[in-house]
């Protein structure tokens, strides 16, 4: 008989909205490698292998981001066209975020860049978070973008 475990303190407190970041912030985690080389039979090829597809999986993380924030000035451009007088309210804000997402897709770049050639530890969380934090600001500014399928 399988029993359901209770959240954490520190699980139940976080919204959900945090709760696709959680799985993408563990994809770099050290622990992981330092595993698969205790791992019997182990090759630095396995380990090559590895960061390879958690590159990837990342990669295609950021590819949902961007399309996601494609989605949001897809909305903006009908908001132009439709109501101009919206539209000059919410451009500040938008370009804002606009700009805060370019940078911080900056340090992910980084992250994956060193990750995969391993030159040093990738500190994912923060850069993660604050991907996160970009994208709630989009949608409280435009509520109609579509929420991503994970």
């Amino acid at each position: 008989m399988k029993t359901r475990s209770s959240p954490s303190p520190a699980t139940a407190a976080m919204p959900a909205a945090d709760a696709p970041s959680i799985p993408v912030i563990r994809l770099f985690d050290q622990r992981d490698i330092l595993f698969l080389r205790s791992a019997p039979g182990y090759h630095p090829r396995m380990e090559t292998g590895f960061r390879r597809r958690r590159c990837r999986v990342f990669r295609a993380y950021l590819r949902g981001l961007r399309a996601e924030f494609l989605a949001a000035r897809v909305e903006l451009e009908t908001l132009r066209v439709e109501s101009p007088k919206d539209y000059r309210q919410l451009a500040p804000m938008v370009l804002r975020c606009r700009l805060r997402f370019a940078w911080a897709l900056i340090p992910a770049y980084l992250c994956l860049f060193r990750y995969r050639w391993e030159l040093g530890g990738p500190r994912l969380q923060p850069v993660v978070e604050r991907l996160d934090r970009v994208r709630g600001e989009m949608r409280r500014c435009i509520p109609e973008i579509p929420k991503p399928r994970h």
